[in-house]
């Protein structure tokens, strides 16, 4: 027992409802037009639009868009005399000084020629037509046929046309009046003299008189009244035409046989003022009485004729001297066509109970979605015309219609399979279709062959009672092609006059077909194509195409909603999940680089714009889903998936989860690739009248089965009759009884499966006996196969029959319990729909489709509804592939869009969701919250309740909107978009808690007092109610950027350059202390947290001092730099304190030449030696910061003058005063930048006056050294 689900369902209804777009509503129509074909026109009329006397007429093109403007005119009518013969022209009406106004798309549903007029002529209450005996009627000569009933209907007729086609008996008397036609008043008495010759006239009657003249008579009265000699055709058929029109008080009447006008007087001018009316002229004052045949006077049948009638038309159409040689000349000739081949074909559409088709051939025969999507095949047409519009009883609506062709099937493999076709489906007729399949091997020979053995294996069945229907093929509109296609119609002609000549040709039906080039796609018969191959098949056998192939029409305007172009099945995405997320790879096809995801998760859908790589995040963790892919333009579907999210959790492409009915079901498939497939049911599966040319749900499951199942030899056969009940409607009945009819409609054959929908006519019987008899038809079905499938009834608006269905659907699911059965629900699902929107029922939804029939309303499923049950049928047998056409298929239906402006909505929120009460709604249902951020969308459906989607990523802004349908007429409801900001003032509190836990005490004053006035205004935000996401942002910026500026106060350092040694530190950190601009400095940075360094370096000086002294070495200078941040802010000068440091000495003072040096100080251009110690190539002295120092040296081979008066030699702790020269010693790095270098202007005349110095200081000192003169 399956339960179908109810969200795979309703997703459909809800997106065939929510996702309607302002493109699928159809304008508003505010005028009515009509059209009625005529012989060679149409005359289109419309009600009046008040304030506007003008119209356009438009001719519509076969692209609806595409629009020709006839004629404006003004008034009410227009005539279209340029429509042609046979052609089924459309039409749009708009006022002409403002086109928005306008009407839909209208036509007539019979063509323009013979049908148009014979159909009207019968339609219309003021016209009259009968085909008697489906086209020739036998007359004895005793025979009169009455026709009365709706003479009356007549007696307005004051113009028109009256047609008749007939055949004399061969046997001739002489001046014998022999009536075919007459009007009267039936108490009216006329001596019987009148009716024997032609010497008077009997009033109101189209007469034939026997003899050498072969006359045709008229006569309306005494003086209205004309002979035609010679007008009828020996041995043969005669179609007369007689107009009338009155002008005035003229009356003309203008005559035509079989296309000829044999006499210029056959056009004849009645003058006076007498013929008031055509009919009920002013002789006549009541016309109560037509007969055809012969008339009846004083209840006396007299003037009676003998031979063959086949029509007799009376239209309100003044046909003109053209259209009625045309027309006469046209019935004529199909009348006498050749009378032996297919002459007994009429036999296929008699009463017998095994009238039954079976079709074979190719691709076309098939009539893939491809060609046609959800529209009828030429099959399924032909299948409803003979089944239900050219049927009157049960027995003939069981002419049942099989359809065995696939692509690829040639008429050789049909011969070799034909014998399992004879014992498994046991057809009357066999019906094959010429295709490329057979014309592509370009073998006349070997296909004339296989056709007289495909004629000979029809012709056998049934006893030797079969027939063999062979359709030749239709052109392609390739030349090359083309003349194959020629050859194989001419190698049918020659293969079916073979068995002419045999006298074997009476069941062998001969069709040619013609299509237009716009009736094909790629070659093949597209859906108006299928139309007309149905069409001329149905002309070619049961010889009419009146009201083809239903009474209500088909309409080539229904669209579908899928875009959907191509499933690649094998195109099958990677995806890894993770604990919160799905990262997805898409295989490369087709180079398309943009696509759409659908992400279903329980009862939300997240959609995006992605490249072939792209992650979903914010999942959560165990949740089911489904993952749909569309390219962008969606005309491309891969693979479905499904999975669980999950680390490590495995995707896999959607399937259903079986029962075990289903799972043996799908064993069945798996073990045969050829299955049967039989339904059983009322008028609901035979599905007739009511789709308006669209599948019923037997037709589309095949489709199904055949194009996305690719199972293109499995079987479908629809048994299902108008009426069927399970054992009789009641105790007198037996007609409609499926077990009184079990034989035709389940034991002649053999099916795998069986679907069994009964119960809507079975409503005057109770409980017990629909379950009784229902087992026992079950029982007979399981006695064919184990895999029978209920269906329930539907809801109906018919208040008799609703109650009853309800309750036979839980009749129903008790049955399938008790005999293991597969149960499939209909009634809820339809329900669910009709009462939440009750104007479901009404036809253009397609839902239904039968409210123009019956007063009651709804009862009969339109296309739609039979695609509901299709859809319903495929998943409750667990056979449903998402990534297929035939489930996504959905007739558009006629919703408009209306924006609602002044409902103001409210939203409640999370951080992570959004909800919305439906409460604040009224009168709408499948309310859809939406909520959008860039490409990404969410979306979440329900009627009521609280709507929320959660797992959205917080701090965010969100464009939020709400729509929904309303439950009183088709409008879809969209509501003010609002944008909501997500915000997260949780992480916000949570750094405020952090920041409350702070010991601020060993922060700086500065520092701190930023800190508390970010965290206070952080505590103001968050004490608002809803604050916004850029204030939440700026707070928690703020606080962060506050946090990180909290520091603590920094400590001196000092540094000392590479070489340079202090013994007393702390002497040195003394004179720091001491110096007050420093320390104010120091202060001020320590306060801010900044690094403080003093460097203390032994510099040597860049500019050049006069110094009156020979052999000295360099200049240099103690200095301490006071830097913050590596940045040099002061320098300390001339200070009193004294540092011991130590030194390198300069390698220089090192060589062998140098005999001793000095350490001398530079005060004021004196220069007294400072006292140093000297261990190994360092000395140690009392330094003074910011004073100068230099060396002096003394050669060994020169005298040295001594500097001052001081005679103090430095200290040579190291005797050794050999120098190292490999050795290389740094002088002095320095690593700051001082106010001692200059810009490169500068430094180029310092070093130009330092090259200069030393020759001023040569010459007056008397320096004759000249490595001296160098330093």
């Amino acid at each position: 027992m399956v339960k179908i689900r109810k969200v795979l369902f309703m997703s459909l209804i809800s997106s065939m409802i929510i996702g309607m777009s302002p493109s699928n509503v159809y304008a508003s129509e505010t005028i009515n037009a009509r059209v009625e074909a005529r012989y060679s026109s149409n005359r289109i009329s419309w009600n009046n639009v008040s304030g506007h006397d003008k119209y356009n007429v438009y001719k519509v093109g076969d692209d609806d868009t595409k629009l020709s403007l006839i004629t404006t005119v003004t008034g009410q009518e227009y005539i279209d005399e340029t429509a042609g013969v046979n052609t089924q022209e459309r039409y749009v009406i708009k006022c002409n000084d403002d086109e928005s106004i306008q009407s839909s798309i209208v036509k007539d549903s019979y063509k323009t020629g013979i049908e148009a007029v014979q159909g009207h002529a019968r339609d219309e209450t003021n016209n009259f037509h009968v085909s008697l005996s489906g086209g020739k009627e036998k007359f004895d000569g005793n025979t009169v046929l009455e026709f009365s009933h709706n003479i009356s209907l007549l007696q307005e007729l004051k113009k028109g046309t009256v047609l008749i086609s007939f055949k004399p008996d061969e046997e001739k008397t002489v001046k014998n009046r022999e009536i075919l036609l007459n009007i009267k008043d039936k108490s009216a008495v006329t001596a019987s003299g009148h009716y024997v010759n032609d010497s008077s006239n009997p009033a109101n009657c189209i007469s034939f008189m026997q003899g050498t003249k072969d006359i045709i008579r008229y006569n309306f009265s005494s003086t209205v009244k004309y002979s035609l000699e010679e007008a009828i055709a020996e041995n043969d058929w005669t179609t007369y035409s007689l107009s009338v029109q009155t002008e005035g008080q003229n009356s003309y009447f203008k005559n035509r046989v079989n296309g000829e006008k044999k006499q210029t007087q056959f056009d004849y001018d009645h003058n006076g003022n007498y013929l008031l009316n055509f009919l009920n002229n002013s002789s006549i004052t009541k016309l109560d009485y037509l007969t055809i045949g012969g008339a009846v006077n004083n209840g006396i049948k007299v003037a009676r004729f003998k031979g063959e009638i086949a029509y007799v038309t009376i239209t309100d159409e003044v046909m003109s001297d053209e259209e009625t040689k045309a027309y006469t000349a046209a019935v004529t000739a199909k009348l006498n066509k050749n009378v032996s081949l297919g002459s007994q074909i009429s036999n296929m559409f008699n009463k017998n109970a095994d009238n039954t088709w079976l079709f074979v051939g190719g691709e076309e025969v098939q009539g893939s979605y491809d060609q046609v999507q959800g529209m009828r095949n030429y099959v399924s047409h032909f299948e409803e015309y003979i089944r239900w519009t050219k049927t009157s009883d049960i027995i003939e609506r069981e002419r049942y219609v099989m359809n065995a062709g696939r692509k690829g099937q040639t008429l050789t493999d049909i011969n070799n399979n034909f014998e399992s076709y004879k014992n498994e489906f046991n057809p009357k007729a066999m019906a094959y279709m010429v295709g490329k399949e057979d014309y592509s091997q370009d073998d006349v020979s070997g296909f004339k062959e296989a056709l007289k053995t495909f004629i000979n294996s029809s012709l056998s069945l049934k006893n030797n009672q079969g027939f063999a229907v062979i359709q030749k093929p239709h052109t392609v509109y390739n030349t090359q092609t083309d003349q194959v296609i020629q050859k194989y119609c001419q190698a049918v002609d020659d293969v079916v006059a073979e068995f002419t000549t045999a006298k074997n040709d009476q069941r062998i039906v001969v069709v040619d077909h013609d299509v237009t080039e716009d009736s094909l796609k790629n070659g093949l018969l597209n859906q108006s194509g299928h139309y007309k191959i149905g069409e001329q098949l149905s002309e070619a056998t049961i010889e009419t195409t009146s009201l083809y192939p239903c009474t209500k029409g088909i309409d080539f305007n229904l669209k579908n909603m899928n875009t959907v172009e191509t499933y690649a099945q094998d195109i099958v995405p990677s995806i890894q999940s993770t604990d919160n997320s799905l990262e997805v790879e898409i295989p490369e096809y087709k180079d398309i680089q943009e696509w759409v995801y659908t992400l279903t998760l329980n009862d939300k859908t997240i959609t995006d714009e992605v490249n072939h790589k792209f992650s979903i995040s914010s999942l959560e963790k165990g949740t089911e889903y489904s993952l749909k892919i569309q390219s962008r333009d969606g005309k491309v579907q891969i693979r479905t998936m499904s999975g669980t999210i999950g680390n490590g959790q495995q995707a896999s492409v959607k399937k259903q989860t079986l029962t075990t009915l289903q799972q043996q079901l799908k064993t069945k498939m798996e073990n045969d690739d050829s299955l049967t497939w039989l339904f059983m049911g009322d008028s609901i599966t035979h599905g007739a009248a009511y789709t308006l040319g669209q599948d019923t749900v037997a037709q589309s499951f095949e489709k199904y089965l055949k194009d996305d199942l690719k199972r293109s030899k499995d079987i479908v056969i629809n048994t299902a009759v108008s009426g069927a009940t399970v054992n009789g409607a009641n105790e007198k009945d037996t007609d409609s009884s499926t077990l009184k009819h079990i034989q035709a409609r389940l034991n002649d054959y053999n099916p795998d499966v069986i679907s069994i929908m009964l119960g809507t006519n079975d409503i005057v019987r109770t409980r017990e006996f629909y379950k009784t008899n229902l087992k026992t038809l079950v029982d007979k079905a399981k006695e064919k196969t184990d895999i029978v499938v209920l269906r329930s009834p539907l809801p109906t608006q018919w208040t008799d029959r609703d109650p009853k269905c309800k309750e036979f659907t839980e009749v129903m699911k008790e049955v399938a319990y008790e005999r293991d059965c597969i149960f499939i629900d209909q009634y809820t699902p339809f329900y669910d729909i009709v009462s939440k929107y009750p104007y479901m029922y009404q036809d253009q939804y397609h839902i239904y489709g039968d409210n123009w029939a019956f007063t009651k309303g709804a009862l009969h499923p339109g296309a739609n509804g039979h695609l509901m049950m299709t859809h319903q049928f495929i998943e409750g047998i667990g056979i449903l592939d998402e990534d297929t056409f035939i489930p996504n298929t959905f007739i558009t239906m006629p919703f408009n869009t209306v924006k609602n402006t002044t409902t103001n909505l409210h939203f409640d929120k999370t951080k992570n969701s959004i909800s919305f009460n439906t409460n604040q709604l009224s009168g709408v249902k499948d309310i859809k919250l939406t909520v959008q951020i860039g490409t990404k969308t969410y979306e979440t459906v329900g009627d009521d309740g609280i709507l929320t989607i959660d797992g959205l990523p917080s701090h965010q802004e969100y464009k939020v909107s709400v729509s929904g349908c309303s439950i009183t007429k088709a409008e879809l409801i969209s509501y003010i978009l609002q944008d909501i900001e997500l915000t997260d003032k949780e992480q916000l509190n949570e750094l405020i808690k952090e920041c409350d836990k702070k010991d601020l005490s060993e922060y700086t004053t500065s520092s701190k007092e930023i800190f508390e006035e970010a965290l206070a205004s952080a505590k103001t935000v968050y004490k608002k109610t809803n604050p916004t996401i850029k204030e939440i942002d700026d707070a928690m910026t703020a606080l962060n950027d506050a946090i990180e500026q909290l520091v603590k106060p920094s400590q001196l350092e000092v540094e000392l350059d590479n070489d340079l040694l202090v013994d007393d530190i702390d002497q040195f950190k003394l004179m720091i202390r001491n110096d007050v601009k420093a320390q104010a400095i120091i202060k001020e940075a320590s306060d801010k947290g900044q690094k403080i360094v003093v460097k203390l370096a032994f510099v040597e000086q860049r500019q050049r001092a006069r110094m009156r002294i020979e052999n000295k070495l360099g200049i240099y200078s103690l200095k301490a730099l006071l830097m913050v941040d590596d940045e040099e802010v002061y320098e300390f000068d001339n200070t009193n304190t004294l540092i011991k440091v130590t030194i390198d000495i300069p390698d220089q003072l090192l060589n062998d030449e140098v005999k001793s040096f000095y350490l001398v100080k530079n005060i004021e251009d004196e220069y007294p030696k400072v006292a140093f110690e000297r261990n190994g190539n360092k000395i140690t002295f009392n330094g003074q910061v910011g004073s100068q120092y230099s060396f002096i040296y003394e050669k060994k081979e020169d005298g040295v003058e001594e500097p001052s008066q001081d005679d103090n030699k430095p200290n040579h702790g190291n005797t050794n005063t050999q120098v190292d020269n490999n050795k290389q010693h740094s002088l002095f790095v320095n690593k700051v930048q001082t106010s001692d270098e200059y810009q490169s202007e500068l430094y180029i005349v310092l070093l130009a006056a330092a090259l200069i110095i030393p020759i001023i200081l040569k010459k007056k000192e008397g320096i004759t050294n000249e490595k001296e003169s160098n330093d």
